[in-house]
């Protein structure tokens, strides 16, 4: 569970690329703890839309590697495979995971989404409505900040095995003994 509040927080916040929108980041140093003080910029338990729009403008910055201040869909694919650099005093993010064809088709598809002008490349000024509109959908409370009770949870997801049924509700009857 802690994993995915720290995907969920990064994917709400660190809207930065696409890659951060369409599948959520390695889980940062620290778990959700971590992430939410990096984007706390002033430690008061509570991320405010400012603190999480710089948040995504310095991930955004990391993220142009040629500084032309747009990204194109290469730099937001190696964006989605770099954690953010760790918190000081924080450990090391572990490596990077490839990403497969399913995330990779995902990450196309967000940012073809996100660039309203359609000239392959995606700035600032496209990232900020949806960075913003992911803003307001997790301020459950509307009070125009976030706190770490706001982030949503990750459903169960119940997983097949072969201990299952066909409709994994149930296990298997042994086979007859002979």
């Amino acid at each position: 569970m802690r994993t995915i509040r720290s995907a969920l927080l990064g994917t709400a916040l660190a809207a930065v690329a696409l890659p951060a929108l369409a599948q959520p980041t390695p889980p940062p140093p620290g778990g959700p703890p971590g992430m939410f003080a990096r984007i706390d910029a002033n430690g008061d338990g509570r991320i405010t839309q400012e603190e999480g729009w710089s948040f995504v403008q310095a991930r955004f910055a990391e993220a142009d590697r040629n500084k032309d201040g747009a990204l194109a869909l290469e730099e937001a694919t190696s964006a989605r495979l770099m954690p953010p650099p760790p918190a000081a005093g924080a450990p090391p993010a572990p490596p990077p995971r490839e990403m497969g064809p399913m995330q990779a088709r995902i990450v196309a598809m967000m940012f073809r989404a996100a660039d309203a002008n359609r000239d392959g490349r995606v700035t600032l000024d496209e990232v900020r409505p949806l960075a913003e509109a992911r803003f307001r959908a997790i301020d459950a409370n509307g009070d125009n900040g976030i706190t770490m009770d706001e982030l949503p949870l990750r459903p169960h997801h119940h997983h097949r095995g072969p201990h299952h049924g066909a409709h994994g509700d149930r296990p298997e009857a042994p086979p007859p003994a002979r």
